[in-house]
């Protein structure tokens, strides 16, 4: 029996070593393709690539440009029709002027909205590589702990077996053996 346990500890511990051994070459594997790109997110956060914030500009020039435009051409057409051309300078500068600011506060949103996104993917990144270091901190204790476990089992089922029965059997004799002579020693 003490040889089957001993065979099955050493099973258990082969397994457990072989299972750590893949683990650990899995999560290296993922590892050396996660860690760069998430250092990447952390330290150089890309936000909105060029082409998408000058897209988003553009959208935003013509809007403001258009109806910019359709209030001047209205001013004009109003100044037209009346005759009077002076009485509308006034209304059409404020247009002019609404459609620049609302052109600029648009572009100042487009570089509030790129600052977002790139602490956004900063913060992906940092959250990954600490994910990363997590997951590899707990795989790595966990199977040291079984490991261990193992090997634990391994030396148990190593001190059983007839030499080491009698040597626990030599060792529990021996104490009784010791006071009877030491009673003996007393009487004499």
């Amino acid at each position: 029996m003490s040889r089957d346990a001993q065979n099955q500890a050493k099973q258990t511990y082969n397994a457990q070593s072989k299972a750590s051994q893949l683990y650990g070459a899995n999560a290296a594997a993922a590892y050396s393709q996660l860690m760069p790109q998430y250092t990447s997110m952390a330290l150089n956060p890309q936000g909105l690539n060029p082409t998408e914030k000058a897209s988003l500009n553009t959208d935003s020039m013509q809007s403001a440009g258009g109806s910019t435009a359709g209030a001047v051409t209205q001013g004009n057409l109003n100044a037209a029709r009346t005759g009077n051309v002076g009485g509308y300078q006034t209304t059409l500068s404020d247009a002019v002027r609404q459609g620049m600011k609302q052109n600029s506060d648009n572009a100042l949103k487009t570089d509030i909205m790129d600052t977002g996104l790139k602490e956004q993917q900063r913060q992906e990144g940092l959250a990954g590589m600490n994910g990363l270091y997590n997951s590899n901190l707990n795989a790595s204790t966990g199977e040291l702990n079984a490991e261990n476990q193992s090997t634990q089992a391994l030396t148990q089922a190593g001190q059983s077996g007839w030499f080491q029965n009698m040597t626990g059997l030599i060792g529990s004799l021996a104490g009784p053996a010791a006071s009877a002579f030491g009673e003996y020693e007393k009487a004499h």
